[in-house]
């Protein structure tokens, strides 16, 4: 009789379980893991609707709401998590639904939340398994969950919004002014010059524009011609020459979005002061030999950050002069200040077209801004539009008259520096008094319908404003705004026009465009 072997059958059933443990183990694993990421979802599911409901209330407490929908989160890192918080009309993409504004707001006292308007609270995130093994077949995956809440009016109720229409139109300050301008003189006089060039990767294109690859390229001749200017100046006649580059500096910051697509960005491109002004001319030229083209255009940056330290260095006597040489188009967002979060961000357009579409209007209209504050401070603004690709239009309405050049090649880049050296010593800055009609750039408009509703936008830099979602009705329109120093605030019929209460009865989109002018004349036009 054969008898059984009993360690054989207790070796035999070790296998067994060896080989099906693992299948035990993923099998319980996985179901932990798809466990963990549903309640993950319904977490995030709970973090928005707590955002929201505490955002409907508070819409404009941007960090706030932020923090709500952060502090529900327990099962992933709160600071892992990006929340995107928007508000938009109330109205679907396919019936005129939009943005009208996204966190952060860079002026929350100035947004006048509209009847209908919704608040838009994104959480998005990436999921990965809590346990290493898993990882091999789990990989990391975005997650993502988002709602939206109509915003309470003044009452805490959520009502029907009553018919409303849209208004639109632009601003205009008109009067006179004592007003900076250039006056040609017999005597040379010292210059003091802030170059702000262009270092942009379309410098390193080739004369003949993107895709160009023969040389010179753009930025070498920009840099011969820069240094050949810095050695024509008369540093013992007082001449004093500076450098600011844009961009100059690139920070990464939290994922924001581009205005031009859907992509995204971390970084933001800002100018840089490279050298204030000084008679060392050679270290300037060193700077200068040192420069390479790379990265997006913050044109208005590059430009405000030489223009405060062309003020900061100016002396008595001396004629400023800021020389802006770019080949492009401005891609990137100003902000209000160097110091606004706005400030760097990319819009996403390329900057190769010499149109500016309205996505990249920002960016756009803020270099005519600063170019326009630059010459209001008494500073000769020279446009050097460097090749043939750019919307020499754009450049020309930044420089002073008389101060714009264009160059398609090395020789005419080095002539148009030779001229400026000629023409600015021979050139002084006065303050006359001269009748002005300007856009009303950053002007307050208030819409008043004599019952307690008032309603309050802002402006753009060119002066354009716009209402949405307004209940129609009768409204007086009414407007402020500061250029130069002085208050534009008394609404007229037109353009040397007697003041005037302007009314409108609004049944319907419509257009209605508002002059302003000062109270008081402040002087008198020869």
């Amino acid at each position: 009789m054969l008898k059984k072997n009993k360690s054989g059958m207790a070796g035999q059933g070790l296998v067994e379980f060896a080989l099906i443990l693992p299948v035990v183990l993923l099998l319980t694993l996985g179901v932990i893991e798809f466990g963990r990421i549903i309640a993950i979802y319904n977490e995030s599911y709970n973090a928005t609707r707590e955002a929201l409901r505490y955002g409907i209330v508070h819409p404009t407490a941007c960090d706030a709401i932020a923090g709500v929908a952060r502090q529900s989160l327990t099962l992933l890192n709160p600071s892992a998590a990006d929340v995107i918080i928007e508000m938009d009309n109330g109205k679907d993409p396919a019936d005129g639904g939009q943005i009208v504004a996204s966190c952060p707001i860079a002026n929350p006292g100035d947004l006048v939340i509209q009847r209908g308007w919704r608040l838009r609270v994104r959480l998005e995130t990436n999921v990965s398994a809590i346990t290493p093994f898993m990882n091999t077949f789990i990989p990391p995956m975005p997650l993502a969950y988002s709602g939206a809440r109509t915003i309470y009016n003044e009452a805490g109720v959520v009502q029907d919004p009553p018919p409303s229409s849209n208004l639109e139109g632009d601003v205009t300050y008109w009067g006179c002014q004592l007003v900076m301008t250039t006056v040609q003189t017999l005597e040379p006089t010292p210059i003091e010059v802030m170059n702000v060039i262009d270092m942009s990767g379309s410098m390193s294109d080739g004369w003949g524009g993107k895709g160009d690859t023969s040389n010179p390229r753009k930025i070498a001749s920009a840099k011969s011609a820069l240094v050949m200017f810095n050695n024509l100046l008369d540093t013992g006649f007082g001449d004093t020459t500076g450098l600011a580059a844009f961009p100059g500096e690139i920070k990464n910051v939290a994922k924001y979005q581009q205005t031009c697509n859907s992509s995204k960005s971390t970084q933001l491109y800002l100018g840089k002061l490279r050298s204030g002004l000084t008679a060392n001319v050679s270290s300037v030229n060193n700077i200068i030999n040192s420069l390479s083209a790379s990265g997006y255009t913050p044109i208005a940056d590059g430009v405000r950050r030489g223009r405060d330290a062309l003020l900061a260095g100016h002396v008595s006597g001396k004629t400023p002069v800021l020389i802006l040489a770019t080949d492009g188009m401005a891609n990137v967002r100003p902000g209000t200040s160097i110091a606004d979060p706005i400030n760097g961000r990319l819009t996403g357009f390329d900057g190769y077209n010499p149109v500016s579409p309205p996505c990249n209007a920002e960016a756009h209209n803020g270099a005519i801004y600063e170019a326009l504050l630059t010459k209001d401070a008494g500073i000769i603004f020279v446009g050097i539009a460097i090749g043939d690709d750019f919307n020499t239009e754009a450049l020309q309405s930044m420089a002073t008259p008389g101060f714009f050049f264009h160059a398609a090649s090395q020789a005419e880049l080095e002539a148009a520096f030779q001229a400026i050296r000629d023409v600015a010593t021979y050139t002084v800055i006065e303050e006359v008094p001269m009748a002005i009609e300007r856009d009303g750039a950053r002007a307050r408009i208030t819409l008043n319908d004599g019952q307690g509703h008032i309603f309050t936008t802002i402006a753009d830099d060119a002066g354009h404003f716009a209402f949405y979602n307004i209940p129609n009705g009768t409204y007086t329109v009414s407007g402020n705004g500061v250029y130069n120093g002085t208050t534009y605030e008394v609404t007229t019929n037109g353009v040397g026009g007697a003041p005037t209460t302007v009314t409108i009865n609004l049944q319907g989109d419509a257009t209605q465009d508002v002059f302003l002018t000062v109270l008081v004349p402040v002087c008198v036009v020869p």
